[in-house]
């Protein structure tokens, strides 16, 4: 995105979109919280994959159905 932003020669729209390109010219975008990063850097796959998600899982860590299908009953 840097080398694109460099190339159209773009100019921000306001203040916010300013800060963020500043970003991304001096390379200081932190990395996104995602489990591919979290693989990336050596992480537990299950555990992030997990933590990822945006609700229980329906299987409980033995591999059966548990109690945690309640949560889609109930909602």
């Amino acid at each position: 995105m840097r080398d694109v932003l460099f190339l159209c020669h773009a100019k921000p729209k306001d203040a916010e979109q300013a800060a963020v390109w500043k970003y991304l010219v001096e390379n200081t975008l932190g990395l996104p919280d995602t489990w591919e990063v979290a693989l990336s850097a050596g992480k537990d796959k299950r555990e992030n994959f997990r933590r990822c998600l945006p609700h229980p899982p329906a299987i409980d860590s033995s591999g059966a159905p548990g109690n945690s299908l309640r949560f889609f009953c109930d909602n």
